[in-house]
């Protein structure tokens, strides 16, 4: 009977350390290629980005707009502009499974037509981990709290 309860514990605890393992590897894969999608806007990194997008990306603007993959892409790569730096802060990542959610804030500066423009916006990211290859599936970007004095 001893014997029985002290495999069966070992047996249940062999099933729940590989999934939390799991669960920190994806959260530090996903972080990583959060930070990786940063860099890619900041260098106009076209071919990062078509392969970070699922085909079916939809992402909403903060003035509820919608977009696509292509759009994204199209924007990003607007020779109108200059992205001086791009960065986010305050990011978590919550990873279900072959799902993970990250939200946080973004800031950046851009150059257009002599002009600098500073922005930050809040944000969530959906991505999917579809056979190998985790991708992002939605996005939506949305006004950030205004800055406390």
């Amino acid at each position: 009977m001893y014997f029985s309860i002290i495999t069966s514990i070992v047996l249940l605890f062999s099933t729940i350390i590989p999934a939390s393992s799991q669960t920190y590897s994806s959260k530090a894969e996903i972080y990583n290629l959060h930070n990786a999608y940063c860099s890619a806007v900041e260098n106009k990194d076209s071919l990062f980005l078509k392969k970070l997008f699922h085909d079916g990306m939809i992402i909403t603007g903060g003035n509820g707009s919608r977009r696509d993959k292509r759009q994204e892409i199209q924007d990003a790569l607007d020779p109108k502009y200059s992205v001086n730096y791009f960065r986010s802060r305050d990011v978590t990542v919550r990873v279900f499974d072959a799902t993970a959610i990250v939200t946080g804030d973004l800031y950046w500066e851009m150059t257009s037509e002599g002009k600098t423009y500073n922005l930050e916006r809040r944000f969530t990211f959906t991505y999917a981990k579809l056979g190998e290859e985790w991708n992002i599936v939605a996005q939506h970007i949305g006004m950030a709290p205004a800055a406390t004095k």
